[in-house]
């Protein structure tokens, strides 16, 4: 009962660390894409840039 009992968080730990590691490409977002296809985005874009250049 002690084996499997270890063998059994061993296994949830081993799962949930692989789970961690492999997260860097679920929350991949193309920001270029994002800004050309949605009008709020593109029009924010533009009021950053011009912003930046009247400093």
């Amino acid at each position: 009962m002690k084996n499997l009992k270890l063998f059994v968080i061993s296994l949830v730990a081993i799962l949930f660390t692989t789970n961690f590691a492999m997260a860097d490409g679920v929350g991949y977002i193309d920001y270029q894409k994002v800004v050309e296809s949605t009008p709020f985005a593109r029009d924010t874009m533009k009021s950053l840039d011009y912003k930046a250049l009247e400093l």
